[in-house]
């Protein structure tokens, strides 16, 4: 009899220990409580083209505010080539470059498309904002595009 005494007297202690005796009133447990509040790690900075599944491609030179550098030939000059040349520089500026889509604007002789000189518009697929997020230019090399874009670009898009 005394030890269902004691077991019982042991509960209560645990039970009051876990149950918020604050001026309140609410007498809320803490039983349930989570803790802390866990953060997520911090977003890394660009550039991204290390992450896998994503081309490195070479560190661009900064001229004034604007930035431009060469990229690894992937065919062209052509539509497909200039949308894969976008998605290089997306992969290594945009965390997550699948949030975004572009406009390709080739200069024109005329009669057809030139993609030797491409203008470039990247909007956000959720259509926040106002304009673009991004403008670059593609210009033919010879073997592969350069891309020219502006020092936002650093921080990310």
């Amino acid at each position: 009899m005394a030890a269902v005494v004691l077991v019982a007297a042991a509960a209560l202690l645990l039970l009051r220990s876990a149950v918020d005796t604050s001026p309140s009133g609410l007498g809320r447990s803490t039983v349930d409580d989570p803790g802390p509040t866990v953060s997520l790690p911090p977003r890394p900075t660009p550039p991204y083209d290390r992450l896998p599944g994503r081309t490195p491609i070479p560190a661009p030179a900064q001229t004034g505010d604007g930035l431009s550098g060469p990229l690894p030939a992937i065919g062209g000059p052509d539509k497909r080539a200039a949308a894969a040349a976008v998605y290089l520089v997306l992969g290594r500026y945009c965390f997550d470059p699948g949030r975004y889509t572009f406009t390709l604007d080739p200069d024109h002789d005329g009669t057809r498309e030139d993609f030797h000189h491409v203008d470039v518009l990247v909007f956000r697929l959720d259509g926040s904002g106002s304009g673009p997020d991004l403008r670059l230019i593609l210009d033919w090399a010879g073997r592969s595009y350069r891309w020219l874009g502006f020092l936002n670009l650093l921080d990310g898009c």
